[in-house]
């Protein structure tokens, strides 16, 4: 990716979270990003493509993130706890980039999942499988699981961000997570 292709993303990222996706003009991300609007539209077809690339630059960043080390969890319940809080970590780090990814989810931009995406959610409900047949996990649809994660998280995300010395209280943070697991443990 160019450097001019960075700068209209940063841009854009800034001005979608703030001004939203139909408050925000192309014209005004090029005249922000101190590039002409045929620049623009030479690297982004459309104001469309232009959120669709944002939103698989960033869903790659976040879902790459709340992945690595997930591999060294052998336990499916340390690999959802590997994900609860990653995914936590990551929103709380990048306020912008989460913000972002909620607006998209709920709009009519958003497209049917990427290939990256169904594979993490692959690997998360194939582990949620192996936490059943351990008995770690209750017997629940697979990807009802996911979805109640994913609440969950978005709820601790919520709540932090109005309360964020809880999120550096690691006994409030352990004290989530068990209430969290206790609703899928068998």
């Amino acid at each position: 990716m160019s450097g001019k292709e960075n700068t209209i993303l940063k841009t854009a990222l800034e001005m979608f979270t703030s001004k939203g996706f139909h408050g925000t003009a192309t014209a005004a991300i090029a005249q922000r990003s101190g590039v002409s609007n045929g620049t623009l539209f030479h690297h982004f077809r459309s104001k469309e493509e232009l959120i669709q690339k944002l939103h698989t630059s960033l869903k790659s960043e976040q879902l790459s993130f709340i992945s690595s080390g997930m591999e060294e969890e052998d336990i499916p319940r340390d690999k959802i706890q590997h994900v609860w809080q990653r995914s936590i970590q990551w929103a709380m780090d990048n306020r912008d980039k989460y913000h972002f990814l909620q607006q998209y989810k709920y709009s009519p931009y958003r497209k049917k999942a990427k290939v990256e995406i169904l594979h993490f959610n692959k690997e998360f409900m194939d582990n949620a499988e192996k936490g059943v047949q351990q008995k770690q996990v209750r017997y629940l649809p697979y990807d009802y699981i996911l979805d109640i994660t994913n609440a969950h998280v978005h709820g601790m995300i919520e709540y932090l961000s109005e309360n964020p010395i809880k999120y550096r209280t690691p006994e409030f943070m352990r004290q989530a997570f068990d209430s969290f697991y206790d609703s899928i443990k068998p």
